[in-house]
């Protein structure tokens, strides 16, 4: 999933990730060990994947292909966000435009690899963190904003 997915996001935006240390695939302990401090609003235990600003992913064991893909995304799209708008500023930003871009770049790429059903289960979600941020997103795309999205000028906060 991890070259489709760079492929992808390269494909649609002209993303590219600069660096990437290592993805590894891990159990639920470690990755809430390693993740609990980053983890806004909700269970720990819900947490699927995460990345740092160390150029690293950990992915969750077990996850379905379609479900590693959109998580293997989003976590690029943390990536790409350390690596182009500069760790502070992601940390500056409310916890919703930060995942919410990242969730807004894994509905992209699933709407590439026609998963159509999988991306509104992203774009629907009620959630006041992920579902607002990817509609956030979405919406500025819709207006015409995209290169203010990926260069990180769009006034965020």
């Amino acid at each position: 999933p991890l070259v489709k997915c760079l492929q992808a996001i390269f494909v649609l935006y002209k993303i590219k990730i600069t660096e990437l240390k290592t993805i590894r695939v891990v159990g639920h302990s470690e990755l809430w060990r390693r993740g609990r401090k980053t983890v806004g609003g909700g269970s720990p235990f819900s947490v699927v994947g995460m990345a740092n600003n160390k150029n690293e992913i950990l992915i969750i064991r077990g996850e379905r292909k379609i479900a590693a893909m959109a998580t293997i995304t989003h976590e690029l799209g943390h990536l790409y966000q350390y690596q182009n708008w500069g760790v502070a500023k992601v940390k500056s930003l409310p916890l919703y435009q930060s995942e919410g871009f990242c969730e807004w770049l894994s509905i992209r790429v699933l709407e590439f690899y026609k998963e159509i059903e999988e991306a509104r289960k992203i774009a629907d979600n009620p959630d006041d963190v992920y579902g607002l941020g990817a509609r956030y997103f979405i919406k500025a795309e819709e207006e015409g904003k995209l290169s203010e999205i990926l260069n990180g000028s769009l006034n965020l906060l």
